[in-house]
């Protein structure tokens, strides 16, 4: 059985080696992210052909719409347009990070719009 002093050293090492932020909340709801899925946001999201306003829009996303990540550049995330209803854009395209969440895993088949 640990002593009271054990008890503070061993959760003064936790949180020294703890990825999260001390009160920080996990943005996908405690039961993790799914690994390179993004889900749109926000109503609509233009899908451009770089990572910037300056580049063409492709296509023009909806909510609740996910995508596999390929990349990021600034505050642009690379997606694969190709297994998507949005296929014909092209393969690939760029979205702006601000208009996305990441997708929980237990709503990465319930809660993703990718057909």
């Amino acid at each position: 059985m640990l002593c009271c002093k054990e008890k503070v050293v061993l959760l003064l090492l936790m949180l020294a080696f703890s990825t999260t932020p001390v009160g920080a909340v996990d943005d996908c709801g405690g039961e993790g992210c799914v690994d390179n899925v993004i889900n749109i946001s926000d109503d609509k999201a233009h899908i451009r052909s770089g990572p910037g306003k300056q580049y063409k829009i492709l296509v023009t996303a909806k909510r609740s719409v996910c995508f596999d990540t390929l990349d990021k550049s600034g505050k642009w995330i690379k997606i694969r347009l190709s297994n998507t209803r949005y296929k014909s854009a092209g393969d690939v395209g760029w979205v702006a990070n601000w208009l996305t969440e990441p997708v929980p895993r237990i709503s990465e088949t319930i809660g993703c719009d990718r057909y």
